[in-house]
């Protein structure tokens, strides 16, 4: 059995589940569907500021990796090292919106998963 993923479920898992067990997981599984797509439109709206190493730059981007500001503390215009701050500034703040939006998305499927298991044992 194929599903839209192209996972390969186990017929004989599948029979030993039963119908019951099987229409709760089909519920559940569009119930999961909603609830990522729900959070996925949530975390679209997310801005996170990063920092270079020393602090000087700080940047604010979306959850589309779009900079949004660059703010300059306490730098000279000539400041040879600015570009190499400014990348730090941004993949940090790169680094901290990914590890938002994984975090996220990962406890959707926890929380999912928890609740399927005490709807199947009951």
């Amino acid at each position: 059995m194929k599903d839209n993923d192209h996972i390969i479920a186990d017929e004989h898992i599948l029979r030993q589940l039963g119908p019951h067990k099987l229409k709760i997981l089909r519920r559940k599984g569009h119930q999961l569907d909603a609830a990522i797509e729900a959070k996925e439109n949530e975390l679209e709206k997310l801005t996170m500021n990063g920092h270079s190493s020393d602090h000087r730059i700080e940047v604010t981007i979306n959850a589309q990796h779009r900079v949004l500001d660059v703010k300059i503390h306490d730098i000279e215009k000539n400041d040879p090292i600015l570009g190499e701050d400014i990348m730090q500034a941004i993949n940090d703040a790169i680094f901290k919106i990914e590890l938002v939006k994984e975090t996220a998305l990962d406890t959707v499927e926890y929380e999912w998963t928890m609740a399927t298991i005490k709807e199947i044992e009951h």
